[in-house]
């Protein structure tokens, strides 16, 4: 099975100029699914993605090897708010910290959320057609069955999908849109949040 990890290719690059055709097509998220992970919930709370490639180093490295990537995303995180924090290192050093504090709500429900949904991605692997050609797990291991287990795994692996949900105003006046620091010299940060 070809996966995205021969796609930076000539031949595929060839593929892609001549027909528009081949792995250099993908959009690389090939499949999505929106479930709930409890019956009992009104709206789904985890989406499952689907890779034609091993989602490794967040996908700043070449992939290791052929594979594919399930992905549980939790929707509905309740770890939001006040728990984050963007702070300066220290008072000498002008070195911004971004500390989202992902899975940090009190009632640990975004853990159960992703194990649940770690479990859903992992029964699908399982299922045929997609079985015929997963070799074995990579991450994080068919070894990994407890929920200590997983919950181990969710806290080392876990990060953002890149495409945060909410946003703040910067400064404390102004154009809304203005780039002015407010921070530090030498600093930029774009205010995105919709004028009033």
């Amino acid at each position: 099975m070809e996966t995205l990890y021969s796609a930076e290719s000539f031949g595929n690059l060839a593929r892609w100029i001549v027909r528009g055709r081949g792995p250099l097509t993908s959009n690389v998220a090939e499949a999505a699914a929106f479930l709930r992970s409890s019956e009992t919930l009104p709206a789904p709370d985890v989406e499952l993605i689907f890779a034609p490639v091993l989602f490794e180093d967040e996908g700043l490295s070449r992939p290791s090897q052929h594979g594919v990537t399930i992905a549980a995303v939790l929707l509905q995180p309740r770890s939001v708010g006040e728990f984050g924090e963007v702070r300066l290192s220290s008072t000498s050093d002008q070195t911004v910290v971004v500390d989202p504090r992902y899975l940090t709500d009190p009632t640990g429900e975004d853990i159960a959320v992703l194990v649940r949904g770690l479990r859903r991605a992992r029964q699908i692997a399982g299922i045929p057609p997609l079985s015929d050609y997963v070799r074995e797990e990579l991450l994080p291991r068919g070894a990994a069955v407890s929920d200590d287990d997983l919950i181990a795994h969710i806290r080392e692996r876990s990060q953002t999908l890149y495409h945060p949900v909410g946003t703040c105003r910067l400064g404390t006046g102004g154009a809304p849109w203005s780039m002015r620091s407010y921070v530090s010299t030498g600093s930029r940060g774009c205010e995105s949040s919709t004028p009033r």
